[in-house]
């Protein structure tokens, strides 16, 4: 969200922009950028549109209530997770420690 404010702080266009075309004088859209032309020509849009996405699928999941399902299976893979008593030896063994 910072990097949109930015955008339109800097009226669409990247602040490192000036900063690229004093060592080149190349002004294609995709100068400063390795990305395909037309890609780098639309790239607010297309990359925009998929943030937008899928903020609003967060969003919705998180009204949904998956945020409970997230939880739940976050304390399922603790549950599973090795027990401090034991210490990995590297080559595949465990060992005790008492």
């Amino acid at each position: 969200m910072l990097e949109s404010a930015v955008l339109v702080f800097n009226k669409w266009r990247c602040p490192l922009t000036p900063m690229a075309m004093k060592y080149t004088s190349d002004r294609s859209d995709n100068f400063d950028i390795y990305l395909p032309d037309w890609i780098a020509r639309h790239n607010k849009l297309i990359f925009g549109l998929i943030f937008m996405v899928a903020l609003l699928l967060v969003i919705n999941n998180l009204l949904k209530g998956s945020y409970e399902a997230v939880v739940s299976l976050t304390l399922k893979v603790k549950k599973f997770s090795p027990s401090p008593k034991r210490r990995g030896l590297g080559c595949g063994y465990n060992q005790r420690i008492s």
